[in-house]
């Protein structure tokens, strides 16, 4: 499945929990850490499960076929909150899709 449009943003919390991992130490991320190797473009995105914003659990799995995008953000970033309307206008686009 790969990671497209949006169908529906989901709030999802605690990634590092849902991977089964501690956090990252201090000064590694994603992109320096092995443990979390970089995306391939168009390969399968691994799955994992989640909270959504009712709070159920939703595998990433359950929605093969769709296109989803899935958005990390907080109420206190600010480039979270211009990306919005972007990602509103996109579910509005595509959610029939």
């Amino acid at each position: 499945m790969l990671i497209g449009l949006a169908i529906g943003a989901l709030v999802l919390i605690g990634l590092p929990a849902a991977q089964g991992a501690a956090a990252t130490p201090a000064g590694t991320n994603a992109t320096n850490n092995p443990n979390f190797p970089a995306p391939i473009v168009g390969s399968p995105a691994p799955d994992f499960t989640l909270k959504n914003i009712e709070g159920k659990d939703i595998r990433l799995s359950s929605l093969n076929g769709q296109p989803v995008l899935i958005n990390f953000w907080a109420t206190w970033c600010g480039p979270c909150e211009i990306e919005m309307p972007a990602i509103d206008a996109a579910y509005r686009k595509y959610r029939d899709h």
